[in-house]
């Protein structure tokens, strides 16, 4: 069966493809890690022009959320979340979502690209073959949480001991 990346509005038409990205993030990230449907529902700026889903029929089988943010050297993506189902993984779909996403931040002028994920979920690889670059400076870490407005000291700690920041400039 073929698989469809269609715009993240079209999973916003649907209570049922909402219930299933839900249900779909429950299997990547676990209960507890999970986003509840106002997560995906939830206003982030450009959120639905840079996010995509993808479908295997009327099945929702991956999906990118992501949004934008305008900082001093120049407009900047995140990725807030991606996942894809495990019996459809190996199949290129992270890659096709990760590609759709980077080709639209392209026509937006967007000049890089920040994400970050718990250490847990061993994903560097995937990103590395996407052409993102570990951040490991600490520096270069404080600067991205304020501009994320993450700036308490408990959460500065948590994200330097469980998170891994990766970058790309595009």
């Amino acid at each position: 069966m073929d698989i469809l990346i269609k715009p993240y509005s079209f999973l916003l038409s649907s209570e049922y493809l909402l219930s299933q990205i839900c249900l779909l993030d429950i299997d990547v990230f676990g209960v507890g890690n999970n986003w509840e449907a106002n997560n995906f529902l939830s206003v982030l700026p450009m959120k639905n022009d840079l996010s995509f889903i993808a479908c295997a029929g009327e099945k929702v089988v991956g999906y990118i959320v992501c949004s934008a943010y305008g900082i001093k050297e120049g407009l900047s993506a995140h990725i807030n979340r991606i996942g894809v189902h495990e019996l459809y993984k190996n199949r290129k779909i992270g890659n096709e979502l990760v590609r759709k996403f980077e080709l639209m931040a392209k026509t937006y002028k967007i000049r890089s690209i920040t994400l970050e994920f718990d250490k847990n979920l061993n994903v560097e690889k995937f990103y590395e073959k996407c052409g993102y670059e570990h951040i490991t400076d600490k520096s270069s870490i404080s600067n991205y949480l304020k501009i994320k407005g993450k700036l308490e000291k408990r959460e500065l700690y948590y994200n330097f001991n469980r998170k891994i920041y990766y970058k790309k400039i595009i």
